[in-house]
């Protein structure tokens, strides 16, 4: 008997006693193996097989059937190796003994389809998941078999080394990796991702990184780059990474924005190049700020290496620009564009609105693409200026006649509209082409009334109009009818040249573009624009939407031929039937924003009467007002912020208030840079309300407002002064100029000091008082307080900030100081509010004080942007001394304000740096706060600005005044 055959019958036997059909299975799997092993190879495999018996019957059978099949891709001596992995899963548990089962029967599958190294490092994987989750390195297991069509086999082994490195670190998100990174993965360039996930395991390894969560970002970033620049990004990035690993993930993160912002490679390398500089001076902190561009001096290299122009960062030009040129109700909205190439809008229901994409970078430079902003705020405020929504049902236009009379007679029921344009629009059956109609011509108007008012604006509309045109879509892949619109489009831009149409159509074409010529006139008038898109239509309709290869002959150049307005419109027969395509006109420029008669409501009124006929009177029971959509996200972030449950109430109330929005940089003490343009902050009047709340406050402290105001009167200042001991002045001190004869006599010398003059004394100062209206205001004082009354319940702390800022008021109005009362709150960087309740250079009246009994609370507390606001008020007030008072009842929180929800260190430094610039500005500020805690973070914020901590807030009335009666001496 030989050596093997020994070896064989000695496992036989114990095998046989723990289950006979292991005994019979390991026969027959020794048989197979054993030619093709030594004896100290077949030795180890009957020791796994015992070893793994006594642990788990099923385990034992799945390893001993699975080893004859997997022995074809495996080595002699890599067998051992195999079944040692397989067994390490078994731990002993039913999970563990399955998942070892699981791998021996799918290693035949594993091995035909991956490396053989391969299976080993994802059998390690597994055995790491393991000692977390048996779950998760079950469903791992499953997923490692599509591996093989997903991630090509020259980046299998990075791919699994960095599962090894997410097992130890992260192993929640395994299931991620398998699941989702092939697939990220496939939109890098071949070659960069290797060096990608080699990259990523570098980073993950010497930070805190977690792998799969970068390599998403990594992935979605290079996914906006065209792939054959990946490979040298990568290659940047690893060159970076060999300084600071997390300043490498932080470019890579930002790499895809980057580049759509510079023009090439080079551009890039020299951002590279500038955030290293920063490394070495500044420190990782910074620089991973700068990588981020979330700090003013990213901004500011940007801008110096390409030409492309954040709305951000122009927002308050822009404001300015569309204010002079279409008045204070001008307001500009950050839009983006939806799937069909048009404006994606939010509806508004006062106000006139602008949308303006996020960034313009159209042009070679940073000039031109603000130019090409300019243009864009020109033309949509010039709709407001030059009559567009002005348009009355039924009115002749100053070259065409009103069809409206005419066309009803051909509609079976009667016309109705929330406003003139949509009851015209109702007219016609085919309202997406009559829509795209109206927009181009009276666009083309528009654009000739800016040139006639502006002319200094022309060079720079003839720009972005040609510019226009070279991103239109070429004509004969379009249905005959888009393309006819197209052409249309194209002649409103001012570019004839451009225009195509096949020669056997052009009297068609021709005609058409003498009608559209009508409204270039610079007398025009948009009932002309309305009535010339009519006409259009009409054409319009009779070209079938057929593909316009169909189109007999060759496709020319069209200019406008000189068919006088009437002539008869050639007809188009012979189209084979039912081939047409579906119909949508081809969407306008960017720049021109969308002509859409539901955009501004308020601007046409209602009109029901027949035509020529007044519509202000006439009743609108027929009229269905669209229903709006409440901001649900604002008011769950209210609520989260301790709103109110009227928090939906004020949210659709708010919609109708007229908000003036403008941006503040917010300080990154990490950066130790400011982030451009971060914050936005909405200024709105306060709520109006009655007289009740200021004048029971007046009567339930009556003796303290007497109090009050007596000590304020004697701050006040004498009108004039009396200066005594003159040489000169303007009138003669009687006693003193006895006295001097009598010394004059007496030969004692006296200067002539007896001369006096009264001196006009004018105090100048001007306080900003800023009141906290977060959330957190709700809370009732304590439980002791008695009620103020039975119906209000027990005081809030926003009720004591009320209270005191009547006594103030009514303290401010015996001295004769300037004074403004505001209060803020907001959710999020992107929506500060910023009430105001009385501006610096406003009357007290009855407005103003219903409003201070409308103050309520809101929801989190945004310090920084709402001091930068009131700091900008107060500079542009004249006053020799100007003090900021903000009153708060905790330290500044908000969303995002930091990097975590529970981080206070941010938003204390942005504050402090707040206060710090009005320092520097001749602002004296002064915080207050009715949190007892308070000198925790304010000894941090204030350090050299003066505070005070009120630990009983029932004495916020009493306090408030006396404060600033100390400050403003």
């Amino acid at each position: 008997m030989t050596g093997k055959q020994q070896l064989i019958e000695r496992s036989t036997a114990p095998l046989g006693e723990i289950q006979a059909l292991l005994a019979e299975q390991f026969i027959d799997a020794a048989h197979v193996l054993a030619p093709n092993l030594d004896d100290s190879q077949l030795g180890q495999w009957c020791d796994h097989c015992m070893d793994l018996a006594s642990r788990s019957p099923r385990v034992a059978s799945a390893f001993m059937l699975a080893a004859p099949q997997v022995l074809p891709y495996l080595e002699a001596d890599q067998l051992a190796s195999w079944a040692d992995r397989g067994s390490r899963l078994c731990g002993g548990s039913w999970k563990s003994i399955g998942l070892a089962a699981s791998f021996y029967e799918g290693s035949t599958r594993l091995f035909a389809l991956l490396p053989t190294e391969a299976v080993f490092q994802l059998a390690d994987i597994l055995r790491e998941l393991s000692l977390h989750s048996i779950e998760t390195a079950a469903r791992c297991l499953t997923q490692a078999s599509t591996l093989r069509n997903k991630v090509p086999q020259e980046v299998l082994t990075a791919f699994l080394d960095l599962g090894m490195l997410v097992a130890r670190n992260s192993w929640i998100h395994a299931t991620l990796l398998f699941e989702k990174g092939p697939t990220q993965l496939a939109g890098i360039a071949a070659n960069t991702r290797s060096p990608l996930l080699v990259l990523i395991h570098r980073i993950c390894t010497d930070t805190r990184e977690q792998p799969h969560g970068l390599l998403t970002d990594l992935c979605d970033s290079l996914a906006e780059i065209d792939t054959p620049e990946h490979h040298k990004l990568v290659d940047l990035a690893g060159q970076l990474a060999l300084k600071n690993p997390t300043v490498a993930a932080e470019f890579l993160r930002s790499a895809g924005v980057v580049r759509k912002r510079l023009s090439d490679l080079q551009s890039m390398t020299l951002w590279l190049e500038s955030g290293l500089a920063l490394l070495e001076v500044h420190g990782d902190k910074t620089t991973q700020a700068y990588f981020r561009i979330d700090s003013a001096y990213a901004e500011e290299i940007l801008s110096a290496l390409s030409g492309s122009v954040q709305f951000e960062s122009v927002a308050g030009v822009l404001q300015l620009y569309g204010k002079a040129l279409g008045g204070d109700d001008v307001r500009l909205h950050i839009t983006g564009v939806n799937d069909h190439g048009r404006y994606s809008q939010v509806q508004v229901d006062e106000g006139e609105v602008v949308y303006l994409p996020p960034a313009m970078d159209d042009f070679g430079d940073r000039r031109a693409n603000l130019q090409a902003y300019k243009v864009s705020v020109a033309h949509q405020t010039g709709r407001f200026t030059f009559g567009s929504f002005e348009y009355r049902y039924g009115d002749h236009g100053h070259y065409l006649k009103s069809s409206t009379l005419l066309r009803e007679k051909s509609l079976p029921a009667g016309i109705t509209g929330a406003s003139n344009l949509q009851r015209f629009l109702a007219l016609f059956p085919e309202r997406l082409l009559m829509e795209g109609l109206l927009a181009l011509v009276e666009d083309a108007r528009v654009e000739v009334c800016l040139v006639e008012e502006y002319p200094g604006l022309s060079r720079s509309l003839r720009r972005v109009q040609r510019h226009a045109v070279e991103q239109r879509p070429e004509l004969q892949t379009l249905g005959l009818r888009q393309a006819f619109i197209e052409n249309l489009l194209r002649a409103s831009l001012a570019c004839p040249e451009a225009i195509r149409w096949p020669r056997c159509y052009m009297a068609t074409l021709a005609h058409a573009l003498g009608i559209l010529g009508i409204v270039r006139n610079s007398d025009a008038t948009v009932h002309d624009s309305v009535e010339a898109a009519a006409l259009l239509y009409d054409i319009s309709e009779t070209i079938p939407n057929v593909p316009s290869r169909l189109a007999e002959g060759i496709w020319i150049p069209g200019q406008a031929a000189d068919i006088p307005y009437g002539s008869s419109l050639p007809p188009v027969e012979n189209w084979p039937d039912g081939i047409e395509m579906p119909f949508e006109p081809p969407p306008g420029p960017l720049f021109r924003g969308e002509f859409n008669a539901e955009t501004v409501r308020s601007s046409t009124s209602p009109d029901v009467g027949r035509a020529g006929e007044s519509s202000l009177d006439a009743p609108l029971e027929s009229v269905e007002e669209p229903e709006e959509e409440a901001d649900m996200e604002a008011i769950e972030a209210g609520l989260d912020a301790g709103g109110t449950d009227t928090e939906a109430d004020e949210v659709a109330e708010e919609e109708s208030t007229i908000v003036e929005w403008c941006y503040y940089d917010e300080w990154d003490f990490r950066a130790n840079d400011y982030r451009k343009g971060w914050c936005r902050l909405g200024q709105r009047p306060a709520n109006p309300g009655d007289l009740d709340y200021y004048d029971q406050t007046l009567h339930r402290y009556h003796n303290l407002v007497a109090e009050t105001r007596y000590q304020f009167e004697l701050l006040r200042p004498e009108v004039h002064r009396k200066l005594k001991r003159l040489e000169d002045g303007h009138e003669i001190d009687l006693d003193q100029a006895i006295e001097f004869q009598i010394d004059k006599k007496a030969g004692a010398g006296p200067s002539a000091r007896f001369y006096s003059r009264r001196d006009k004394v004018e105090r100048s100062v001007a306080v900003a008082l800023l009141l906290d209206m977060s959330g957190s205001t709700d809370e009732a004082l304590d439980a002791r307080e008695p009620f103020r009354d039975a119906v209000n319940g027990p005081a809030r702390i926003i009720d004591v900030e009320k209270e005191a800022t009547v006594l103030m008021i009514e303290a401010l109005e015996a001295i004769g100081d300037a004074y403004g009362v505001y209060g803020f709150s907001g959710y999020g960087r992107n929506n500060v509010e910023f009430h105001v309740i009385k501006e610096l250079d406003e009357k007290l009246d009855d407005v103003t004080k219903g409003r201070i009994g409308q103050i309520e609370p809101r929801r989190s507390t945004r310090m920084g942007a709402a001091i930068r606001h009131a700091r900008a008020k107060l500079i542009d007030y004249p006053a020799k001394v100007r003090i900021l008072m903000l009153v708060s009842d905790g330290r500044p929180q908000d969303l995002g304000y930091g990097r975590e929800a529970s981080e206070r260190e941010y938003a204390i430094r942005d504050t402090r740096q707040a206060l710090i610039e009005g320092k520097v500005d001749g602002i004296v500020p002064f915080l207050i706060t009715v949190d007892a805690q308070g000198h925790e973070y304010l000894r941090e914020m204030c350090q050299d600005i003066s505070y005070e901590v009120i630990a009983d807030i029932s004495s916020l009335p009493r306090r408030l005044p006396a404060i600033y009666a100390d400050a403003a001496r």
